[in-house]
């Protein structure tokens, strides 16, 4: 499948991702390092300064309660300079139980061509193993980790080869419980130029007294200027986590109130009212109006198939229909593979569409009988005609989406 995502998208998901990556990630190395008694403060600042790109300010702090850095600059080879400024990182470790207590950071500059590096990351990550953290003596799920507050502001991504720029203007957290059953959280914002998340308590008693909920309203909103490939803004808001009762629940509701999702341990619900996903990211699919509306129960966390009252999409004008004998395979016991099959008659040609899911990743076909390439079978059901008969921007409409299917 091809990424659709711009750099817009790409650097705020960067430089959110990478502050909060560091703040979990340290979490677990500094209560490996205090449990060792091998972290020293001023050895990290050596250790620092042994590569002349790299300038260090004021650090301080202490093995037992965390550190502050008044500033990092590395020079790139290009010349540029990344920095980060006013760095704080406050916590109180006991046994099994990390607290953090606080995490700022007043502004950051960062350098970073993003398409470079994915493919660099890509490669590690296609030869290197698994990596776990479990400090001896017990077991990873007996840790537990309290983030009491995160400010984060003023982080700006600069794509060197483009000078294409992302801004997180903000992100802010507050009281984040992980232990080995559930999570909960008080707030969380992430502000930036053309991304905003929010999550907060549902109960709305404990929103207003700020007190941490394991079920949490979230709302999300993904600005035209995030990629240039969106083409509408994109809103989404939904609740996340466990009940009062103690059920796990997941709700999602938005596109102009054209997706929602419920999904509880009684029951679930999946309604497409008329979506054309092109109306939101350009050529992201050749499918529109789709009109999928099933409820079902939910018995030993596995769905079971209920009823469907729509079932239907199109490919420019003409209409499939879902074969629902394929929606078995959703709810099989092997979670990694199920497919969804749709089928059209077009000028006497049957057409069958199917969308598969195998191991995290998403496959499409679109076949014919008598044969066609999937070219010629998007060309006619888009345009009416073959491939070699279309002018030159319909083929590369064609030829994206395309890109998307088996042959």
């Amino acid at each position: 499948m091809k990424s659709r995502s711009g750099f817009a998208a790409n650097g705020c998901v960067i430089a959110a991702g990478v502050f909060v990556a560091i703040i979990l990630i340290a979490a677990i190395g500094i209560h490996q390092f205090i449990s060792n008694g091998s972290f020293q403060v001023m050895i990290a600042k050596k250790l620092l300064e042994t590569d002349p790109r790299i300038k260090v300010g004021k650090i301080s702090g202490s093995v037992k309660s965390g550190f502050s850095l008044d500033y990092l600059e590395y020079t790139h080879e290009s010349g540029n300079v990344s920095f980060v400024k006013d760095v704080g990182f406050n916590y109180k470790a006991s046994g099994k139980k990390l607290v953090i207590k606080d995490v700022h950071v007043d502004s950051a500059y960062v350098f970073f061509d993003w398409e470079s590096d994915e493919e660099d990351t890509e490669t590690e990550a296609s030869s290197d193993g698994d990596v776990t953290y479990n400090e001896s003596g017990g077991s990873e799920d007996d840790f537990n980790l309290i983030i009491e507050r995160v400010s984060i502001n003023d982080i700006t991504v600069e794509n060197p080869k483009t000078g294409e720029k992302a801004t997180l203007e903000s992100l802010q957290m507050n009281q984040f419980i992980a232990g080995k059953d559930k999570a909960k959280l008080a707030h969380f914002e992430l502000k930036s130029d053309h991304l905003n998340i929010e999550a907060y308590p549902a109960d709305l008693n404990k929103r207003k007294t700020g007190e941490p909920d394991s079920l949490v309203a979230f709302k999300v909103q993904a600005l035209t200027g995030l990629s240039t490939n969106i083409v509408k803004d994109i809103q989404l808001e939904g609740q996340l986590g466990t009940a009062p009762a103690g059920e796990d629940v997941l709700a999602i509701a938005g596109l102009d109130d054209k997706l929602k999702i419920e999904l509880s341990e009684e029951k679930y619900t999946i309604v497409l009212n008329n979506l054309t996903p092109d109306n939101y990211i350009k050529l992201s699919s050749p499918l529109s109006d789709i009109n999928i509306d099933v409820t079902g129960k939910v018995k030993e966390k596995k769905l079971i198939p209920g009823k469907m009252k729509n079932n239907n999409f199109k490919i420019g004008k003409h209409l499939f229909v879902i074969d629902e004998s394929s929606l078995k395979g959703l709810f099989n016991d092997d979670d990694s593979e199920f497919s969804i099959t749709a089928r059209s008659t077009v000028q006497n040609k049957k057409y069958t569409y199917t969308l598969r899911f195998e191991d995290d990743e998403t496959y499409q076909s679109l076949t014919s009988k008598p044969a066609s390439s999937t070219e010629d079978n998007l060309s006619i059901l888009l345009y009416g005609k073959e491939y070699k008969n279309l002018n030159n921007q319909n083929k590369a409409i064609v030829d994206d989406y395309a890109e998307d299917f088996e042959d």
